[in-house]
């Protein structure tokens, strides 16, 4: 996992300076310097304090799904939970890399790896459901903006993908034995084909996520059966902490001195979150800065737009991947003793029990 998270960082940093270099060289004029004496830095305090409620209050909305299944946990370690996944997503493909840590970090509080599971995606549902309903009117009021290729590629994209997620998940939930079944059939017969007596590691690790989908399963009808009024307490403090994530990138634009559309900048940034949030580089790097720059162009003067992108990064991106990366390390080294606990984490990013 060790080797895997620093193969994950070197290409993040090499991506992420090559792409500022070549942004830079693009953007950077005459007018640059001109334009950034107009520039307003209080406005880089208020984006800072829009990011410190962002991921607060993203802490707290874990506290409540927490609590919804009977389970407590101080705010510090959800916060240990958002931000360590921040970093995980920043250095690895697709941004899924986050997971087994969040995991372990929830049971050292005694929540098991289908509650914590349960916790964590019904975090992300929730995020989805307010992208969901956002949608609608970006398209509506929007959509002279909406035309270009770039962003057509990145709405299918969209579309493609989470169509096949939530049918997988849907598949899964209603025919777990079914998928069970076929998964170890499947597993049985690639290991008589190659004569292999032995549990392999793909074995072991889809056997433990199959035993937590039951548990799972019991979480997902308690959430709806007798916790309506905490899914939507959660539900309202997703809204508020995504639109904290949003008006970060207007703030910044009035850092630099310049006084575009709030609107359409959160528009904008509805647009990104969604599309990059499953892109094959890690912390979708290259690909955020360069879908950036093709959407932000229409209200950021070309001469700022360079410095526009590395600010919306640093603050959106690099902050939270930054703090999450020092969590990662304490968590790694500095585990609980075993006797606090009935599971610990493995050098591969198993979350298995103590003995």
């Amino acid at each position: 996992m060790k080797r895997k998270i620093l193969r994950g960082t070197k290409i993040l940093v090499t991506i992420s300076t090559v792409i500022i270099i070549i942004i830079m060289v693009f953007t950077v004029k005459k007018d640059t310097f001109e334009y950034l004496k107009q520039a307003k830095p209080i406005f880089l305090l208020l984006t800072f304090i829009a990011w410190l409620f962002y991921i607060l209050l993203d802490g707290y909305r874990v506290q409540i799904l927490a609590r919804a299944l009977n389970k407590k946990i101080p705010i510090r370690t959800s916060l240990e939970v958002i931000l360590s996944g921040l970093f995980l997503a920043a250095v690895t493909p697709f941004q899924t890399g986050g997971l087994p840590v969040q995991l372990y970090i929830l049971s050292k509080k005694r929540i098991s790896a289908g509650q914590g599971t349960l916790i964590l995606l019904f975090r992300g549902i929730l995020g989805f459901g307010v992208q969901m309903l956002l949608i609608p009117f970006i398209i509506y009021f929007f959509h002279a903006y909406l035309k270009s290729a770039i962003i057509g590629i990145l709405l299918r994209y969209f579309l493609v993908f989470y169509v096949v997620v939530i049918l997988f998940f849907i598949i899964v939930m209603k025919k777990t034995d079914a998928f069970k079944h076929f998964v170890l059939n499947r597993i049985k017969k690639y290991k008589d084909k190659r004569k292999i007596e032995k549990e392999i590691k793909f074995e072991r690790v889809m056997k433990n996520i199959l035993e937590e989908v039951n548990e799972f399963k019991i979480g997902l009808k308690l959430y709806f059966a007798r916790k309506k009024l905490l899914l939507l307490w959660a539900f309202l403090l997703t809204l508020a902490s995504m639109l904290s994530y949003y008006f970060m990138a207007p703030l910044l634009l009035y850092s630099l001195g310049q006084s575009g559309s709030i609107y359409l900048a959160i528009a904008f940034q509805v647009i990104l979150q969604m599309v990059l949030l499953f892109m094959p580089t890690p912390g979708a790097s290259g690909i955020a800065e360069g879908s950036f720059v093709a959407l932000f162009q229409v209200i950021c003067p070309s001469a700022l737009l360079g410095i526009y992108t590395i600010l919306w990064r640093f603050f959106t991106f690099y902050i939270g991947a930054g703090i999450g990366g020092f969590i990662f390390i304490k968590v790694l080294h500095f585990p609980e003793p075993k006797k606090t606990r009935n599971m610990h984490l493995e050098a591969d990013g198993r979350i298995v029990k103590a003995d």
